[in-house]
């Protein structure tokens, strides 16, 4: 597994698979109302009980709340690193079916294309941050740690980032232009094996953008990355959800206050429980500074539910996102990202 802090985002961090590690380049975003969500990942390893994998994941929501989702195994998968830009294919030899993904080497741009039996269109990204490691510092960075949890690596390409989506999905049309953002994830065993419940969030309101995790692993341990930016400037980073002297801490607090639930689609023949949350209140505090910024994101749609194991459930969702720093001028924009609830906290 690689632990180079040096080494490209975008590169495979696997050098050799096995029947437990997995890597994935994965998508998420929103339309500029908030009405439709976007969600896909490039996966290469092991995927359920499928061996050396090469999977496409993808799950769309239209305005009215219909959903669909997909997720198809590539015969073949390649990716290529150029110096101005990185290059990934996954696609069949036999059949008429092609993800393809180009990403500059700066993460300023990326564009998805794609031309399956099911889906035809392209998907691009302009980016409203630079990459960041998980304890907020900007690649490249010796001091920068892709390290997040136990056996779980991560890495931000692109934290924030405008996006053009214009697809045809089973002869559909499904385009917006919102914002979202793509990241690194590379696990030594299945996620679920890894994490027992998390909270990811990004969003954009005003001049701030931030990105944050929250996550409990299998061993019982918490961790923590919550990283804020104004103007494509980092003003805030920590992994502390405590204080720790004059050290910045924040949290990413479950909420209630929206009407809409992570659940299943309109229609589902065995509908799981609804989500327990329908949004976040996210703080960050630098002591040092006397500064603190709070905001409140809310649900607008599931982009999708399922179980992820027999005791856990994931969930994307598209929302609404306000705030600032406190006291001062607020802000409303847009926010995207996913979850893990546990069953057994449920049960409990």
């Amino acid at each position: 597994m690689s632990n180079d802090p040096l080494a490209s985002f975008d590169a495979p961090k696997i050098p050799t698979y096995n029947e437990t590690a997995v890597e994935d380049w994965s998508h998420d975003a929103v339309s500029a109302d908030g009405s439709m969500g976007l969600a896909f990942t490039y996966s290469r390893g092991s995927v359920g009980p499928a061996v050396a994998a090469q999977r496409v994941f993808v799950s769309a929501t239209w305005p009215n709340g219909t959903r669909y989702m997909e997720s198809a195994f590539a015969e073949q998968s390649n990716i290529e690193m150029c110096p101005h830009k990185t290059t990934g294919r996954f696609y069949n030899t036999t059949s008429d079916f092609e993800w393809r993904f180009e990403f500059t080497t700066d993460f300023e741009r990326s564009a998805t294309t794609i031309n399956s039996p099911t889906i035809q269109g392209t998907i691009m990204m302009k980016a409203l941050s630079p990459p960041l490691y998980p304890n907020g510092l900007q690649y490249p960075n010796v001091d920068g740690d892709p390290l997040f949890a136990p056996m779980l690596w991560w890495e931000e390409s692109v934290p924030t980032g405008t996006v053009e989506a214009n697809l045809t999905i089973n002869g559909t049309p499904f385009a917006f232009s919102g914002v979202g953002g793509r990241e690194r994830n590379w696990n030594s065993l299945a996620w679920s094996a890894v994490c027992e419940r998390w909270d990811m969030v990004r969003g954009v309101a005003g001049p701030y953008s931030f990105i944050g995790w929250n996550n409990t692993s299998k061993d019982g341990g918490n961790q923590f990355s919550l990283v804020l930016l104004k103007n494509r400037q980092v003003v805030f980073r920590t992994q502390n959800t405590e204080p720790v002297g004059l050290e910045a801490y924040g949290s990413i607090t479950q909420t209630n206050t929206s009407s809409v639930h992570l659940s299943s689609p309109p229609g589902a023949t065995a509908r799981l429980p609804e989500s327990r949350f329908s949004g976040y209140t996210i703080d960050m505090v630098s002591p040092r500074t006397q500064e603190r910024w709070q905001f409140s994101v809310d649900f607008t749609q599931t982009v999708y539910w399922f179980k992820s194991s027999i005791t856990a459930h994931i969930g994307g969702f598209s929302g609404n996102v306000t705030g600032g720093e406190v006291d001062k001028c607020q802000y409303s924009g847009l926010s995207s990202g996913n979850a893990q609830e546990s069953v057994l906290e449920r049960l409990g």
